[in-house]
């Protein structure tokens, strides 16, 4: 019997982890992988030309959509194969995807290892197979099959031969199942429990990870510290093994330990980056979503995260959550933003299947949209027009902080503005204003328009030049830019051989010994009025920066 399985990724740089763990643990079945930006065209080109007897989709809430078309199609063109769903997206509503569309012949509902196993060892027969919802006369609904308790069990779902070939991807890697929380909106509270793979079990299997070289490996973990002395343990193997690796994490931040803390510290700057889900900072609203959460213990830690400056700190809000209207979200923004994570993701709630949150929605009046994602509209707390606000200012957001290329500017601007909030506020009604959300604009001209959002708050001469080191520090090979408060100074120019010859020959030291026509190539001085390196103040100075992007510091006798 010739079975296939098939993911559809949401992006070319992930891996399946799903068909592959599947796979490994019912022998090494036929797999394929493609994207949901591919056109079906080439997924059904895939399919048809193995002429399976079973084709098995993972879902999701990215792809189901996707899938439904596909799998529609396939039934049509290979009428005699199986067509089976599983994945979290099918597994809390397994007989409604049956009545609703025929082309499906079965669903497997929860973790499918041991199901698939026994489905493709038996010829794929489901009556009396554990977790398996399927069409025979009547639609038919088997018990369900218990979670895999000893995941030390399970096959490594890589070969060293995947591992090489998709080297420049994101690795996916399960060291644990379930969450010690009940967050109402997630799909983790559905389980009871955290099942561990076994420290040993876990350094053997990043071992064969890591000596493939991936640029990335992400941990599915729902909270990889839910084990403190674990989790060090962990850490530690992979700082002391895994350099030149970037390592994602999901953490629950109130229950960092010392210990954690202290490996974290000794990373290289970008080996770790650490995803926590602050959520929002309104205790009425943690408290009716279940989340558990010290909120001064995390602010706490995560300042200490971002002030280590080695880790990137990935951190989440939601909105649309209860009892957090438009000015709580505000708050709560600027509670998160003054910890100064490198990222801060600013998410709407989905209601997804299987979720207490969708169960209860009638509770806080919430209407969500019919089909995936289930993204709210609204409810008892915040209107639908205050969420798409909050949609323009999550744009604008991206686009200025969490880019990264704005740091002092977007600094200078809170402090006028009096928030943060405030601050992507008044941008993103600018943005609508202008009708710029429609355009699609290029790096340049995003610092172009935030010099004219800037002279419209009355900005002094300091953000221009505070704008003008992002500038630097962010684009590769750039130059003075039209706005620049100081045109590019030709004398300059004319001295830089000296410049790198004189007294500042220790700024150049990244270079080695290069020679100076060559270090001429890969740097740019640029003239400031304010010292916006240091401690702002006016007085006229001259930067020296790589044409990479670094500042090298200040040139001295000029």
């Amino acid at each position: 019997m010739r079975i296939l399985l098939v993911a559809v990724n949401s992006k070319y740089i992930h891996t399946s982890l799903s068909v592959r763990t599947l796979s490994a643990n019912a022998g090494g079945l036929d797999f394929i992988e493609l994207t949901i930006n591919e056109d079906i065209t080439e997924l059904l080109s895939a399919v048809y030309e193995r002429r399976p007897d079973v084709i098995c989709f993972s879902c999701y809430v990215w792809n189901i959509e996707y899938i439904l078309k596909a799998a529609s199609s396939l039934k049509s063109m290979l009428p005699e194969a199986l067509i089976v769903f599983g994945g979290p997206e099918v597994s809390f509503c397994a007989g409604e995807i049956l009545q609703r569309h025929e082309f499906v012949d079965a669903v497997i509902r929860g973790e499918g290892e041991e199901t698939v196993a026994a489905l493709a060892g038996n010829g794929f027969k489901f009556d009396g197979v554990r977790g398996v919802t399927y069409r025979g006369k009547n639609i038919i609904e088997n018990p369900d099959a218990p979670p895999v308790q000893d995941l030390d069990s399970l096959v490594f779902p890589y070969t060293d031969e995947d591992l090489a070939e998709n080297s420049r991807k994101l690795i996916y890697y399960e060291s644990s199942r379930g969450c010690p929380y009940r967050c109402s909106y997630c799909l983790s509270s559905t389980e009871h429990s955290v099942r561990y793979k076994s420290v040993g079990k876990v350094k053997a299997e990043l071992g064969r990870i890591i000596a493939a070289k991936p640029q990335t490996v992400k941990f599915t973990d729902r909270t990889f510290n839910s084990d403190a002395k674990r989790g060090a343990q962990l850490l530690l193997y992979m700082l002391e093994n895994g350099q030149g690796i970037t390592f994602h994490f999901e953490l629950a931040a109130h229950t960092l330990t010392e210990e954690f803390m202290e490996i974290a510290a000794r990373a290289p700057e970008g080996m770790f980056r650490f995803e926590i889900g602050l959520q929002s900072t309104n205790h009425d609203t943690l408290k009716a979503i279940k989340r558990s959460t010290e909120l001064a213990r995390l602010f706490k830690n995560v300042s200490r995260l971002t002030s280590m400056k080695n880790i990137h700190v990935h951190l989440d809000l939601i909105a649309g959550l209860p009892f957090e209207d438009y000015k709580s979200f505000g708050k709560s923004f600027n509670d998160a933003v003054g910890l100064r994570p490198t990222v801060l993701q600013l998410g709407f709630l989905k209601l997804l299947r299987g979720t207490d949150a969708r169960a209860e929605a009638f509770r806080h009046g919430y209407k969500y949209r019919s089909y995936p994602p289930y993204e709210v509209i609204e409810n008892a707390y915040i209107s639908c027009g205050e969420l798409l606000k909050l949609k323009r200012i999550e744009a604008v957001f991206d686009m200025y902080y969490n880019s990264g290329a704005f740091k002092k500017s977007v600094l200078y601007l809170e402090r006028l503005c009096g928030n943060s909030f405030r601050l992507f506020e008044l941008l993103a009604e600018q943005f609508e204003n202008k009708r710029l959300f429609s355009v699609q604009l290029s790096r340049s001209a995003l610092y172009e328009k935030l010099c004219e959002f800037a002279v419209s708050l009355g900005a002094e001469d300091l953000f221009f030049d505070l704008l003008k080191a992002d500038y630097l520090t962010s684009n590769k090979n750039a130059v003075t830019p039209s706005w620049s408060l100081r045109p590019y100074n030709t004398e300059l120019h004319k001295k830089r051989t000296e410049i790198i010859e004189g007294d500042n020959r220790e700024l150049f030291s990244c270079f080695g010994d290069m020679p100076v026509r060559d270090i001429l190539k890969r740097v740019h001085f640029e003239e400031f009025s304010y010292r916006v390196h240091d401690d702002c103040s006016f007085k006229r100075c001259v930067l020296a920066f790589s044409k990479s992007g670094d500042l090298l510091g200040e040139i001295i006798g000029y």
